[in-house]
């Protein structure tokens, strides 16, 4: 198991789609810092902001609150995630590797662990990314109660990486990134008028309980929905595995 993370770790630090969605990344905080820091420094009033925290007293936690309540994000990460593990099953990596465990469920979890890994890296880069722009564009950002910020991007991260199990077992499927990314793109941007529309016409608030409605409704202040949050993510996750013992199953890789 621990060679098999290791070699899956590898191929993703040699993967050059890593590091196009962490430069990415780079540029979306930096716009994001910026667009900030160039309203509050035109005048605006703490009362005419509309970003949820004080122009004259900036927080980390409430730039970071900025920066994860975009759906983008995951977005941004899920399709590099997609590219990584549909390069495996098109280049043959997947099907000899099966060959060569004796439970395909572990080829699963060491794709879990590694991106686990890999996007860890990248909510660290942009933490220290929202710190030192929003230092430079803002002006003096006060770091705050450092558990709070831990509980959050903890959260946060979660939420991500529940989402990012569901990319990988789609791409398991489909085994194509252009499908997968498609998908990505078309749930995202559909997910709010789907869960609108389950409400209105059936009475179904089920909002709470999807992962990427979760990223917007997730605050450092509402932490009565973090409960409902982690439940309905361990669920997902159930999913995740449970459909991937079903993928690894498929007769063109065993």
């Amino acid at each position: 198991m621990f060679n098999l993370i290791k070699a899956d770790l590898y191929r993703l630090f040699k993967t050059k789609s890593y590091y196009v969605v962490g430069a990415i990344l780079v540029f979306f905080i930096l716009t994001l810092m910026y667009s900030l820091g160039d309203m509050i420094n035109s005048g605006i009033t703490t009362e005419q902001f509309d970003y949820g925290f004080d122009i004259h007293n900036p927080q980390l936690i409430d730039l970071l609150y900025n920066v994860f309540m975009n759906t983008v994000l995951p977005m941004i990460i899920g399709i590099g995630a997609a590219m990584y593990v549909c390069t495996d099953y098109s280049s043959g990596y997947i099907k000899n590797i099966a060959s060569s465990v004796n439970n395909k469920a572990t080829i699963a979890l060491s794709k879990f662990i590694t991106m686990i890994i890999g996007v860890t890296i990248y909510f660290i880069l942009m933490i220290l990314l929202t710190y030192i722009l929003g230092t430079l564009f803002i002006g003096n950002v006060d770091i705050g109660d450092v558990g709070a910020i831990l509980q959050y991007t903890g959260m946060s991260l979660f939420l991500n990486l529940v989402i990012i199990a569901l990319v990988i077992l789609a791409a398991s499927f489909l085994r194509s990134s252009a499908a997968t990314i498609t998908l990505i793109v078309v749930v995202v941007m559909t997910a709010q008028l789907g869960y609108q529309a389950l409400d209105q016409f059936l009475g179904l608030d089920l909002a709470e309980y999807s992962p990427i409605m979760n990223i917007g409704l997730l605050t450092p202040a509402n932490t009565e929905l973090w409960g409902t949050m982690l439940i309905s993510g361990a669920v997902f996750m159930a999913i995740y595995i449970a459909g991937s013992l079903v993928a690894m199953e498929k007769k063109d890789i065993t």
